[in-house]
């Protein structure tokens, strides 16, 4: 159509049984793979999902399994509405003009860290909240996120957000669950069981 943009992403791997397909959307569902060593938390494609629709779009799957040695194939489909017309005006009240490629997406995470650490607006509080995420991407988009309001410190595991978090003692701590060296669950228990941290909110 011409008043929409359609994205497709494809790939020719094991593919997608039939029966996964109508929860692959799912909050928490993850095909069962043997043999696979990926670790996941099954929230990407319904995050994916909640985000598109969100924009007025809808996203799509179709997939046939590999077989007898056959390649599977997967191709996934998001369109997405031309313009903002199909959205509420009140949306945009307020809304800034923001670049094409913001600095957040290039910068290294040690700088942003330190640049977050060293502002002194005004509007910044004196709480702390630690960010324990070890996807480097992700870690950098949720501490720009709270950075405008709050101190901000990151670990990559869960180790080292526990050594963090005895350091730093922080009001708050934003964690991943599947993380390598410690996990989230494992993290909780420890700051649970601490009482130098038994006190600090966790937000998974």
């Amino acid at each position: 159509m011409e008043n929409e943009v359609a994205i497709s992403i494809s790939d020719n791997g094991l593919g997608i049984p039939a029966e996964s397909l109508k929860n692959l959307f799912s909050d928490y569902f993850q095909v069962d793979e043997q043999h696979s060593n990926q670790i996941g938390s099954g929230i990407g494609l319904a995050l994916s999902k909640a985000i598109v629709e969100e924009h007025k779009g809808h996203i799509a799957v179709e997939s046939t399994p590999a077989e007898n040695g056959k390649r599977g194939f997967t191709n996934f489909t998001v369109r997405l509405k031309k313009g903002k017309s199909h959205f509420k005006t009140a949306i945009f009240d307020g809304a800034k003009d923001y670049p094409t490629h913001p600095d957040i997406y290039t910068q290294q995470p040690e700088k942003e860290l330190t640049i977050l650490k060293s502002k002194k607006e005004t509007d910044i509080s004196t709480e702390t909240i630690l960010v324990v995420e070890d996807n480097s991407e992700i870690r950098l988009l949720i501490s720009s996120l709270v950075g405008k309001h709050y101190q901000v410190a990151e670990s990559e595991n869960g180790l080292m957000g526990w050594e963090t978090a005895i350091e730093t003692l922080p009001d708050l701590i934003i964690c991943d669950i599947m993380m390598p060296i410690m996990d989230g669950i494992e993290l909780c228990r420890r700051l649970k069981e601490d009482e130098r941290t038994s006190h600090i909110l966790l937000l998974f």
